[in-house]
């Protein structure tokens, strides 16, 4: 059915090109099977239509538009004929018995409305009437959206003053650089999914946080108890506001006449206070009890809450690697696989503030962990803002406050006048903990559109939905597979509209595969001041579709901030995994460096990893490197061990077993396989006498065992 997909999308892209150029005439090679007199001919079909409906026609017959899930199961489409098939009886023309209904759509002459009797019996007829050349045009009649553009009535939405929710150009920002939730909202809200934010405490009285908050969830990891309202924790005269400003960006009570709306404005709330300064395991990776608060605070009520958005890390000071303990990064392991009845657990994270000092996102375990939602920050203007740190393992981008004089992100405060500021509310949040809680509030719009929808299946959701911004930023480029990537924004601002449209006809991805490329030894000092350093190459034959990839250094160094390390892919795509910094600290032991840069790209073929000493001060060496991708299985259309786009690489082709006629399979070939006698074999997919000795390789095997020797 796939190969009819692909069909339909080639001969669509042929057909569109017809539109404008007038070129319809009858294929030479239909003469026998239609016969019509030159007499009988009227103008019909595409040369009757205006410009403007030809335009549509062409809009509406991209197919890339349409998900493959729709194209397969969609049952109604619009179809129009090309002369001289439009002036014929339609039962002349079309198999009515793989139809429930046909209709005429008189005013466009030759075109029809069919509903076939099922998805896949549309996609291979009209495949085939392509092919018959009888079809000018088609369509398949797929539901869209009509936003209505709702909007909530809470004031400070009205106002403008959330200009990340609808960035029409107030306060001199560029229209359109928001979450886009206005077509989100006309059908989802976030009601029925469950929110934990992991911060210093919610004020849980406040007027647009009451109606969404859950106690009974709740839980504070400080007083070990369940009251989780924030405290001055540090004895300054100004009680903790930071986790009651991202419980508003979250999930403010939206709609209700009253100050803000959260991007899911009906999900619920809960509380993990964790992380204020009065916490008796205040945040510190070096202490085994704070990595136990963590993980327990990371599985917490795992049966009841579907995201975690989390606001913090490690000091971004750029002299820190780590900040997950084992503990914890089990925790999160753990909630992959058991939260949601085993969807996943959903956890957001943001990137880091760290980019003033040099600081880099892939060196926190926490937002560098594949399992989690790794979140960047641009400003009202799309562009980087000048905290929020890169690194090859984020993933998305929100908007955030940049410089003073900007606009901020307005929020909730704590009720009263010793929150941030004077008020119950605040003007001034920011940072990637302000980014963050954007990316779990669209996270949750998606869950309530499709509640099956894995932890993998919002990834590749937000891959393909999120949208490039700043395009004149020199770090855009296109990976292998037609995505747009920077590693300052990741692929790009969240779309919440976009993202939950894609959701909702959301197929679950395929099971995942691991492919490990094994270790590789390499034990060489690394040259001192130079930019070219010291490559090692490690061959991949295994074919997978890849998510992410970690790369797993032992790399020694006295001041490892003088290193870069970047991975490069068989296509070329660089994933820059660190770049020269402030670090001080010593070695990249075992530390695993991850990447969503090579998303749908391939892992078949040569892999680089580059590691250069761009100062003069210390020498390292490069001492081994293992690489693991984590994908789902690319197609083997003939069924002979040998995936699709092996064989387009090594030029056997994805439709012929045994491409070289000698009798083996094309992967048996490939990968090797044993004989009677317990001996592996190797043979050339694409030579019929490998050891060139007359005799075939499957022949050479049954009378001399060695196919490969003369």
């Amino acid at each position: 059915m796939k190969a009819y997909f692909l069909s339909l999308l080639i001969a669509s892209s042929i057909l569109l090109s017809l539109v404008d150029t007038g070129n319809y005439e009858v294929q030479q090679s239909m003469s026998d099977v239609i016969t019509i007199d030159s007499e009988d001919i009227q103008d019909c079909g595409p040369k009757t239509f205006s410009s403007s409906v030809k335009s549509a026609f062409k809009r509406e017959s991209d197919l890339s538009q349409y998900s493959p899930s729709q194209l397969y199961l969609a049952k109604e489409w619009v179809i129009v004929f090309k002369e001289p098939y439009c002036s014929y009886e339609f039962t002349e023309v079309i198999d009515v018995q793989r139809l429930d209904s046909y209709n005429n759509f008189e005013i466009l002459s030759g075109t029809w409305i069919i509903d076939f009797q099922t998805g896949d019996i549309a996609i291979e007829y009209v495949n085939e009437l392509v092919d018959r050349g009888y079809i000018w045009s088609f369509y398949p009649l797929i539901d869209k959206d009509v936003n209505l553009r709702y909007e909530p009535n809470d004031p400070y939405y009205e106002s403008g003053d959330q200009w990340y929710l609808d960035n029409y150009g107030q306060n001199e920002g560029l229209s359109g650089i928001d979450l886009n939730t206005q077509g989100a909202w006309n059908y989802y809200t976030g009601d029925g999914i469950v929110i934990g934010v992991v911060d210093d405490g919610i004020d849980y009285d406040h007027p647009d946080i009451s109606p969404n908050f859950l106690s009974s969830y709740s839980h504070d990891y400080c007083a070990e108890d369940t009251d989780v309202m924030p405290t001055d924790s540090d004895s300054d005269g100004e009680i903790d506001w930071h986790g009651t400003a991202v419980a508003g960006i979250v999930a403010g009570k939206g709609d209700n006449d009253i100050g803000i709306a959260g991007v899911a404005y009906n999900a619920s709330l809960v509380g993990l206070r964790l992380v204020a300064n009065d916490c008796e395991y205040e945040y510190n990776d070096e202490h085994t009890l704070n990595d136990l608060a963590i993980s327990e605070t990371l599985i917490h009520e795992l049966d009841n809450i579907d995201i975690y958005t989390n606001s913090w890390g490690p000091p971004d000071s750029g002299y820190r690697l780590g900040g997950a303990g084992p503990l914890s990064i089990a925790s999160i392991e753990y909630g992959i696989t058991e939260g949601r009845d085993g969807l996943g657990s959903i956890y957001t994270w943001a990137n880091g503030n760290g980019l003033d000092n040099k600081d880099q996102s892939n060196k926190d375990s926490f937002a560098n962990s594949r399992y989690t939602i790794s979140v960047g920050a641009v400003d009202w203007q799309g562009e980087q803002t000048w905290f929020a740190e890169t690194g090859s393992n984020m993933l998305v981008s929100a908007p955030s406050f940049n410089y003073i004089g900007d606009p901020a992100i307005f929020t909730t405060d704590v009720s009263g006048s010793d929150g941030d500021q004077s008020g119950d509310y605040t003007s001034n949040m920011g940072g990637t903990s302000a980014a963050t809680p954007m990316v779990a509030g669209v996270v949750a719009l998606m869950l309530e559109a499709n509640q099956n929808l894995t932890w993998r299946d919002v990834q590749h959701i937000l891959v393909q939905t999120s949208s490039k911004v700043d395009s004149d930023h020199p770090g855009w480029f296109q990976t292998e597979a037609g995505h747009w990537y920077n590693h300052a924004y990741g692929y790009g601002l969240v779309d919440a509209t976009a993202a939950v449209n894609m959701a909702k006809s959301w197929q679950t991805v395929d099971s995942e595969l691991v492919v490990n490329a094994g270790m590789v030894t390499v034990d060489t000092y690394i040259p001192d001041n130079s930019d070219n350093g010291i490559s090692s190459t490690v061959i991949v034959n295994q074919s997978i579709n890849i998510e992410s990839v970690e790369v797993m250094v032992d790399v020694w160094h006295d001041w490892r901030g003088d290193l870069g390390l970047f991975l490069t892919s068989p296509n070329g795509i660089v994933s820059e995994l660190v770049r020269e910094h402030n670090d001080g600290g010593d070695h990249y032991e075992d530390w695993i460096f991850t990447s969503v840069v090579h998303w749908d790209e391939n892992s078949f073929g040569e892999w680089t990893l580059k590691v250069n000493d761009t100062d003069s001060s210390y020498t390292g060496e490069f001492r081994s490197w293992n690489l693991t991708f984590y994908g789902t299985a690319e197609a083997d259309n003939d069924e002979d061990g040998l995936p699709n786009y092996v064989e387009y690489v090594i030029g056997t082709g994805p439709d012929n077993p045994d491409y070289d006629a000698d009798g083996l399979l094309d992967g048996e070939e490939f990968y090797g396989w044993f004989d009677y006698f317990g001996s592996e074999h190797r043979t050339n997919p694409t030579k019929a006498d490998t050891d060139n000795d007359d005799l075939t390789d499957w022949i050479c095997l049954l009378y001399t065992s060695d196919a490969a020797d003369e």
